[in-house]
């Protein structure tokens, strides 16, 4: 069987769930206060010393509605309406206009209106004149000096920043009431800033309105121009396009379709000439293919050289067989005439591929005519196709040059209104009520200090101790394990350190040597809960754990030692058989051991080890063979039997329940199972899973034993 294997961060989140229970978490604080404490105080002083010391700050209110009603359609504004489009939500136009008034131009008019310039309160700090000369001697000798009106606008900018640092608005749910509040360590320069602040506004609105109508008239001008071109640019194109088309009489052109009829005949004319002179060459080449020199070449083919070379072939031809009749084949002017034979027979060949030439040049000819001919008609096809759909053209061009004198007319008439228009409408604001001057800082604020101070270091107090407990993936209180896990608390077995590193600890040997340590109390504590919770048949112990490495085999050989020396006859049987512990806890080998007694290989009584406290020990020596099974043959059932008639107590050293799938079997034989849980290492997903292993199987498990425990950090954090 594959170990399974555990992600600690799944492993964290099962404990946060599990420590939501108030039980827990209660027991949680009580092991952590010092560290809830420490968090606590630090943050609650620092943060109520913070807010407490802050400087004392006077607030005044000034009250603002904002008008987000659109423009009325009005001869007046019509001009103003048509630029704007204002048909936005009025959730969206308020919120615009508080972003308005936070602007830096605002500010600065406020600056400019009270010449806070000049105002003690926002005078620059006093310049060191040592750091003023480092300064001059630092600066680059190429960078111009400031003039006194660059520097006077840098001034007013900075002085328009502090201002809207100490600017804070809000809106009145959602309403279109608007709170203008500003804080100053003067209360009389906050009321006089937030009034200012406020007339500035409702100011700067009606030059905005102002600016609006002058550049409303500007653009209605530059639109007129505009669109008169257009005009003017549409109605020149519907005079070019009839004159391109030929459109100022009649739809349809007459030359148009005469030339294309004309082009019709002529074409027909060419293709009967190309077929003639396709006709002749055909009959050329078949002529000169199938006859040769022979007389029927006289037809297409013919010509004077070509008739006057037949004739004078024929007349030599008569001669050879006149001269082959007197003299034999073979005499000298029979051969001479029959080589002048062949001459002329090379010349027909000559003259007839001359002939084929000529015609092919004929044929060449009547086919470019032909081409030329189509693509003459094909050019004046296209040339109706387009004086037919003209006048479609015709008429789109017209309806666009009526709709742009419509237009031009309309923005005549707008312009013409915007001219009349009054620039003093349509504020979209009004001033509510003025401020009045503070009486009473509202900051610092000692009670909200306090409170802010209280809640911010139980945060930081329960965030540490919440992040402590993150960390913890095991069992840490013997309590936890009734209330998590469903099963009683055995025992506890400290972690004993060796006295010497370079003198190992032998546990069994301590149990013997140290019978009053906390580890001996501890494995004669789990004895008594054995014998408590022990049936008439509890003689068969199995000792089990979720994960390796947890102490099953050490704390097998202990108990059997503490039981031993009681007065109870035991025996460990070792039943890892993959990684047996046991050889190792005792120091001890074997050749032969469980395996083959079971196979009938050994004798149990040859392969039993004993030790000077009496108890006996099966060990299984690691062996390259195949014990698969090895526990389900009938055999096991009858070993068990055989040893729990020869022994007191028989404690089954099993392998760890989520790497070996045998542990769940071997638990069938046993009367009481015990797991071992690794204390504060042993995630609680592991021993969770190995619960629900073996209670699927009927393992009887009887309760957990915490092993490797730090005793002084239990201690602290143990219930009892």
């Amino acid at each position: 069987m594959k170990p399974e294997t555990f992600d600690i961060a799944a492993d964290r989140e099962d404990i946060l769930q599990i420590r939501l229970d108030l039980r827990s978490i209660g027991f949680d604080y009580r092991r952590y206060i010092w560290i809830f404490l420490a968090l606590f105080v630090g943050v609650f002083a620092l943060t109520y010393l913070y807010l407490s010391s802050r400087p004392k700050l006077f607030t005044a209110t000034a009250i603002v509605a904002l008008d987000a009603r659109n423009v009325a359609l009005t001869p007046e504004n019509l001009a103003l309406v048509q630029l704007r489009q204002d048909d936005t939500p009025e959730s969206l136009q308020v919120n615009t206009e508080l972003v308005l008034l936070q602007q830096v131009s605002l500010a600065e008019r406020v600056v400019e209106s009270l010449k806070l310039d000049q105002h003690p309160a926002f005078a620059p700090p006093p310049v060191d004149p040592k750091t003023a000369k480092k300064t001059e001697v630092s600066a680059q000798p190429s960078q111009p000096a400031q003039t006194p009106g660059e520097k006077a606008a840098l001034r007013r900018r900075a002085i328009a920043g502090a201002l809207l640092y100490g600017l804070k608005i809000k809106r009145q749910e959602t309403t279109r009431i608007v709170y203008l509040n500003y804080s100053s360590p003067s209360p009389e320069l906050a009321a006089d800033i937030a009034n200012e602040w406020s007339l500035q506004y409702i100011a700067q609105k009606i030059d905005q309105n102002q600016a609006e109508l002058q550049s409303a008239g500007s653009g209605m001008a530059a639109r007129l121009d505009k669109l008169r071109g257009e005009v003017l640019a549409r109605e020149e194109a519907l005079a070019n396009y009839k004159v391109a088309n030929n459109l100022m009489t009649v739809g349809t052109s007459t030359l148009t379709e005469s030339e294309i009829s004309a082009l019709n005949r002529q074409v027909a004319s060419n293709k009967l000439d190309l077929a003639e002179q396709e006709a002749k060459l055909t009959t050329a080449r078949q002529q000169l293919q199938n006859t040769g020199v022979s007389a029927e070449m006289a037809g297409p083919v013919g010509s004077r050289v070509l008739t006057t070379l037949r004739l004078k072939r024929a007349q030599i031809t008569r001669q050879i067989a006149d001269l082959q009749t007197t003299y034999g084949p073979r005499h000298p002017q029979v051969i001479a005439a029959q080589d002048q034979l062949s001459d002329i027979d090379q010349q027909i060949r000559i003259e007839g591929d001359r002939l084929l030439s000529s015609l092919e040049a004929e044929v060449d000819v009547d086919r470019r005519r032909l081409s030329q001919t189509q693509s003459s008609l094909g050019a004046a096809t296209g040339q109706l196709v387009s004086a037919n759909s003209a006048s479609a053209g015709l008429s789109q061009l017209e309806n666009d040059a009526t709709a742009a004198q419509e237009v031009f007319e309309h923005y005549l008439d707008l312009y013409k209104q915007s001219l009349t228009a009054n620039p003093a409408q349509n504020i979209h604001a009004r001033l509510i009520s003025l401020a009045r001057t503070p009486s009473a800082p509202s900051s610092p604020n000692l009670v909200m200090a306090f409170i802010i101070a209280l809640g911010l270091g139980t945060i930081a107090g329960v965030g540490g101790v919440f992040t402590r407990q993150i960390f913890e993936t095991g069992i840490i209180a013997p309590g936890d394990i009734g209330y998590k896990l469903g099963l009683p608390h055995l025992a506890t077995l400290v972690k004993v350190k060796s006295p010497s590193k370079n003198a190992p600890l032998s546990l069994p040997d301590y149990v013997i040597q140290n019978p009053g340590s906390a580890f001996a109390e501890g494995l004669r504590s789990l004895r008594t809960a054995l014998l408590y919770t022990a049936n008439d048949h509890g003689g068969i112990i199995a000792i089990t754990s979720p994960l390796p490495s947890e102490g099953k085999s050490t704390t097998s050989v202990c108990l059997a030692r503490v039981m031993a020396l009681s007065g109870q006859s035991v025996i460990v049987v070792e039943c890892d058989l993959r990684r047996p512990g046991l050889s190792r806890a005792l120091g001890k080998r074997a050749e032969n051991g469980l395996i083959e007694v079971l196979q009938g290989d050994a004798n149990l009584e040859d392969v039993i080890l004993s030790d000077d406290t009496g108890v006996d020990y099966l060990l299984a020596p690691r062996k390259d063979r195949d014990v698969t099974g090895v526990f389900e043959a009938p055999i096991m059932d009858r070993f068990i039997t055989y040893l729990r008639h020869k022994y007191d107590i028989v404690i089954l050293d099993t392998p760890p329940v989520l790497a070996i799938a045998e542990t769940q079997i071997l638990t069938k034989f046993a009367d009481q199972t015990i797991m071992l849980v690794r204390w504060a290492k042993t995630p609680m997903r592991a021993v969770k899973a190995a619960l629900s292993s073996l209670r699927q199987t009927g393992g009887p498990v009887i309760g957990i034993v915490l092993s490797q425990m730090d005793e002084r950090l239990f201690k602290k954090s143990s219930m009892y």
